[in-house]
């Protein structure tokens, strides 16, 4: 896989149940995606998209076919190999799951607590604020921002 494909899928098949059950959502599915691409995923409900979504998300195991993603391939990958496939990318669900009893900004600091994140590296949930392990107040701080600064509101009021 050249380094400029991100995603690189091959003869992919994905099914769920076993017979008499079984049900097939993706035949032989071959796409390759370049780094920095931007890709739109349609199709009727039911026609495989986040099940695909998922495979690449190394969330699922692929069952049939080659599965590269950032170089690494998924099939028969080891636990190690998808942990580190996950930690290289991100998504942005549809239904987030975020909770409402919290503010944004104290919902990605879970979210980076439960990740290990150093302390220092995670957002005060205060300010808003994350320092870089090593830096000063004031100076190379960051500063976690939801739109128009909403890092204190609900996610349901964020989004407004």
């Amino acid at each position: 896989m050249s380094a400029d494909v991100a995603i690189a899928a091959e003869n992919v098949s994905h099914h769920f149940g076993s017979p008499p059950l079984r049900k097939q959502v993706l035949f032989d599915v071959s796409v390759s995606i370049g780094r920095g691409e931007i890709v739109i995923v349609t199709g009727p409900s039911g026609s495989g998209k986040t099940t695909f979504l998922t495979l690449v998300g190394a969330l699922r195991s692929t069952q049939d076919g080659s599965l590269r993603v950032l170089g690494e391939e998924l099939r028969g990958a080891s636990e190690a190999t998808l942990v580190r496939v996950r930690r290289r990318i991100g998504y942005i669900f549809q239904a987030h799951n975020l909770l409402d009893a919290l503010t944004a900004s104290q919902n990605v600091q879970m979210a980076l607590q439960t990740a290990g994140a150093p302390a220092r590296a995670r957002p005060s949930a205060r300010s808003g604020r994350s320092r870089p392990s090593g830096s000063r107040r004031g100076r190379g701080t960051t500063r976690t921002r939801c739109r128009a600064d909403r890092s204190s509101a609900s996610p349901s009021r964020a989004r407004s």
